[in-house]
């Protein structure tokens, strides 16, 4: 009878495949372990999206961010407002229907219209497609706050760029990335934010681990730009499509996925997940 010895080729495949797997193990559980559950001591049940500020040349930008917001936040345990029914209640109450027009001194008026506790205020500052040369580089930026409407006060904050470059062949171009991304958006074009005004939400950081370069967010200045790979990959796809919001549109989820990483739990709505999986 054969048998099979420790150096064998066999035997070392084999030893190289053990850590493989107790890797993916590793990595399974990790990953089930990051997934955002419910919290019950957060006094926010409902929430509402504003109408984003727009600070960009692309009239239907905000829109279309505000739309993919509400929903990544209907999977937080949240009951949220749908668009139509906020935009219908602005209107009957005689309140601005633009988010550049939303000020502080709003508070009272929307705590009374709206019957929620919490308000999701935000501003768009860059919602683009530009033509460099042979290369297609997309931006899409912005800045969001979460008022507790009981309080009167800011709950959560984030802001965050994304940009992805591609060539007319449909190629990355990774070693062209020297471009200056963080003055596409100045200083004067962010809302004022006094320092120290908007406290992250603590209860997503103790259940979810940060990203490496999330901490940027705690200090209210430009927003941080990430390069995605992925919808760079994507751009050949969109290259030809004449509507902006169907090129920008892996952009923009990657933005609102990016922000609201930090955005607290609800304490328990059933999620838009979870009615998924009971179907």
């Amino acid at each position: 009878m054969s048998t099979v010895k420790g150096n064998s080729p066999s035997c070392r495949a084999w030893k190289n495949f053990i850590p493989f797997y107790t890797v993916l193990l590793f990595s399974l559980a990790s990953c089930s372990g990051l997934q955002l559950k419910p919290d019950p001591s957060n006094p926010i049940r409902r929430i509402a999206v504003l109408p984003l500020y727009n600070k960009t040349a692309q009239k239907n930008g905000a829109e279309h961010v505000r739309r993919e917001l509400l929903e990544k936040l209907d999977t937080l345990y949240y009951e949220v407002l749908p668009l139509e029914k906020t935009d219908e209640t602005l209107r009957a109450n005689g309140l601005p229907s633009s988010g550049i027009d939303f000020k502080r001194s709003n508070l009272e008026k929307l705590k009374k219209a709206f019957n929620v506790e919490g308000l999701v205020f935000g501003t768009l500052l860059n919602y683009d497609v530009h033509q460099r040369g042979t290369a297609r580089i997309k931006k899409v930026a912005g800045q969001f706050w979460l008022v507790d409407l009981t309080k009167r006060e800011d709950v959560w904050y984030s802001s965050m760029g994304v940009n992805s470059e591609s060539l007319i062949e449909g190629y990355s171009s990774l070693a062209d990335m020297s471009m200056n991304t963080q003055g596409e958006v100045k200083s004067s074009e962010m809302l004022p934010v006094a320092k120290g005004e908007i406290p992250i939400g603590a209860n997503s950081f103790d259940q979810r681990a940060s990203p490496a370069g999330f901490e940027e967010n705690r200090r209210y200045g430009l927003p941080k730009w990430v390069h995605s790979d992925f919808c760079s990959g994507q751009l050949r796809k969109s290259f030809f499509e004449e509507d902006i919001k169907n090129k920008l549109s892996c952009e923009v989820d990657e933005l609102i996925d990016n922000v609201t990483w930090t955005f607290p739990a609800g304490p328990g709505i059933e999620s838009k997940l979870d009615r998924k999986e009971k179907k």
